[in-house]
């Protein structure tokens, strides 16, 4: 009786047959041979010996010398490439669907290129494919992330108003439109707005917010709008009673996240406030807010860019990674601890400049906090590693 396995060979190093061969050898199913048959112009680049008669075939070889001078770790690369000769399929998505997330299907576009496959294959649309099975949740806020709020009208000021709610006059921050536009359509990003405010004060802004001609189209784009209901009180010392936090908890029971299948290892948020996220280090990155000092003097404005270094960030995560709270681990550039490390270091250099008025006994205070934060954070850092 035929066996139902056949053996896989990979040379790794030397030529077959020689005494400085090196060699990895698994057993794989015998119905490969069907797959490799149907699409061999596509596979056939992989193969050390060429594959002529498939019924009697008890053994199949690959080449993957050059796969092992590129690197040694080489178990995953023959599991991904034997995946996906024994599934592929014509349509795109089918194909998509041999990867567990973007990492595999990384590694296995640079397997492909070492064994000239990628020819035959359309990375680009495998990719959009890969993206949209394996989306990320990025929730975003408003009020100091991508617009300055303020209730009157700033004096003396040479920019115009962008709009105004009610008494609420509001000043889009440089790169806006831009920003918004590169997340929204991203094929893995669920593009959310996550606020502390109602959502029937929510709705008015995001009218404003998409009525330029860049962006109007992308109203749609909103994946879910978290308003007020999905934050909980924040009791934290010093905080006024109706101050809030953020709360993924919240958004994780949301029946529409649910389903999706989002949680903390796939959701990330961006916010101008580091006591909102201060909950989640390694779901949050935070960003210098806009405000009325950057208004006034735009050409000092260290932070005018900032949104466009934001979504190179996003996107370098997005690229990279199935694991949000891992990657920022080791991508700090907008982790909790830098930023209050620079907002101390601000706080250092204006103490330095007042140090003879009278706010100085103020600006202190603020010091100490801000040290005893950064030090709470690095706790909190340990701990969650």
């Amino acid at each position: 009786m035929e066996s139902s396995k056949i053996q896989a060979n990979f040379l790794l190093a030397g030529e077959k047959g020689s005494e400085g061969q090196k060699i990895l050898t698994v057993q794989v199913n015998r119905n490969i041979l069907a797959k490799i048959d149907e699409f061999y112009s596509i596979f056939n680049s992989a193969f050390l010996t060429k594959v002529t008669n498939s019924a009697e075939t008890n053994q199949l070889w690959f080449d993957f010398r050059d796969v092992y001078a590129d690197h040694k770790d080489i178990e995953n690369d023959v599991e991904i490439l034997l995946a996906f000769i024994n599934k592929y399929e014509v349509q795109v998505d089918r194909q998509a669907k041999v990867f567990t997330g973007v990492e595999s299907f990384n590694r296995f576009k640079k397997l492909a290129e070492l064994l000239t496959m990628h020819k035959s294959l359309n990375f680009v649309e495998i990719k959009k494919e890969v993206f949209k099975q394996h989306p990320v949740l990025l929730l975003c806020d408003i009020g100091g992330s991508i617009l300055y709020r303020c209730s009157e009208r700033l004096a003396d000021l040479d920019r115009k108003v962008d709009f105004q709610i009610k008494k609420h006059i509001h000043y889009y921050r440089p790169h806006k439109d831009e920003f918004l536009a590169a997340l929204i359509t991203h094929p893995r990003v669920k593009f959310g707005i996550y606020s502390s405010i109602m959502r029937k004060n929510i709705m008015p802004l995001m009218m404003k917010i998409f009525e330029s001609r860049e962006i109007k189209n992308l109203r749609n784009g909103i994946y879910e709008i978290f308003d007020q209901e999905y934050n909980m009180p924040d009791l934290g010392e010093g905080k006024e009673h109706w101050a809030t936090k953020r709360s993924l908890e919240k958004v994780f029971q949301n029946e529409k996240i649910e389903e999706r299948g989002f949680n903390f290892k796939n959701t990330l948020m961006i916010d101008s406030e580091y006591d909102k996220v201060r909950d989640y280090p390694f779901n949050s990155i935070v960003i210098e807010p806009y405000s009325e000092e950057a208004l006034r003097n735009p050409a000092d404005d260290q932070s005018k860019n900032i949104l466009i270094e934001v979504k190179d960030f996003v996107y370098n995560l997005l690229e990279n990674t199935d694991d949000v709270p891992e990657y920022l681990k080791v991508h700090t550039k907008y982790g909790h601890e830098n930023y209050l490390i620079e907002k101390k270091s601000k706080l250092q250099s204006k103490v330095v400049d007042t140090e003879e008025n009278k706010g100085l006994d103020k600006e202190l205070k603020q010091l100490q906090e801000i040290q005893e934060l950064i030090k709470q954070t690095e706790d909190k850092l340990n701990l969650q590693e």
